[in-house]
């Protein structure tokens, strides 16, 4: 097959060993395509033999979890679980789910608090800014920032203006989703994250505003591209209209998990430092 390109995969699983209420440790799996931590049915029944769990939370409404290759399986119960990994603790929700291979699997609710806290040492920006570290600890990178690096000697500073391919009519005061594609003399980093922002070009058509996307630069050089009208009336665009330049990305942050926290920041300070407890991750 011709104009293809290859995207080196990343198949080696992260594991930690994580402390279930101060007594009990067993292995975490670390999954960023789970939003849930789950306990395996095996773990669940010697946690349970030794005293190690709290009482089961009961399931108010039925929960279906969808697994590689569409498989259904449903939780049984759920713990209100304190857990320390990464010498961080927090309480976090867990499902039981008979039948699991792995005793616990950490989804991206505590993933993503843990990035956040280890960002925060200074061990962290120490080890992203010497850039000399091994292709392990640049795969936990990449995790951390969210991102795939640009593989090569050196990133550029701009990969390439993306144009139409085909003629667009952009509905009235509407947002669209448009599909651009890059020249093909450009360099390539099939797999590497990528920014969308609007050209500098002096002739992006008018009336119309291009938003800033993340996302995958695939071989093909296709581009998804977020384009509103901004006008009381429809505007076409024409082929080959200058729409977007793209630049190669370091680090991406999701906040959303904690938003709003700051507004409590002050009122709470005290209480954090006077009662030292887990991390509610519940929320």
């Amino acid at each position: 097959m011709q104009n293809t390109q290859t995207v080196v995969p990343f198949d080696e699983l992260f594991y930690t060993p994580v402390w279930m209420y101060n007594t009990y440790q067993v292995q975490g799996m670390l999954d960023s395509g789970s939003m849930a931590c789950m306990l395996s049915g095996k773990a669940d029944l010697e946690m349970l033999s030794k005293n190690a769990l709290s009482e089961p939370v009961p399931l108010t409404q039925e929960v279906v979890l969808v697994g590689c290759g569409g498989t259904l399986s449903k939780p049984k119960c759920m713990y209100e679980a304190e857990m320390k990994l990464y010498g961080e603790s927090c309480t976090v929700s867990v499902l039981v789910v008979p039948g699991q291979h792995d005793d616990l699997i950490i989804g991206t609710n505590v993933i993503r608090f843990l990035m956040h806290q280890l960002k925060i040492t200074s061990d962290y920006w120490w080890l992203v800014s010497s850039g000399n570290f091994l292709p392990e600890c640049e795969q936990l990178l990449d995790l951390m920032a969210n991102s795939s690096r640009w593989r090569g000697k050196e990133p550029p500073d701009r990969v390439g203006t993306i144009k139409l391919q085909q003629t667009v009519t952009l509905l009235a005061r509407q947002e669209h989703l448009v599909w651009g594609k890059l020249p093909s003399n450009v360099p390539m980093s099939p797999g590497s994250t990528v920014i969308v922002e609007p050209t500098s070009s002096k002739s992006m058509p008018q009336n119309i505003m291009i938003g800033r996307v993340i996302t995958s630069l695939w071989g093909d050089k296709r581009i998804p591209l977020k384009v509103a009208n901004l006008s009381n009336k429809p505007i076409t665009l024409k082929r080959n209209s200058k729409l977007a330049d793209m630049s190669p990305y370091l680090a991406v942050e999701d906040f959303g998990v904690f938003q709003g926290t700051n507004q409590l920041e002050k009122v709470e300070q005290e209480k954090r430092h006077e009662n030292a407890k887990p991390t509610d991750l519940k929320q």
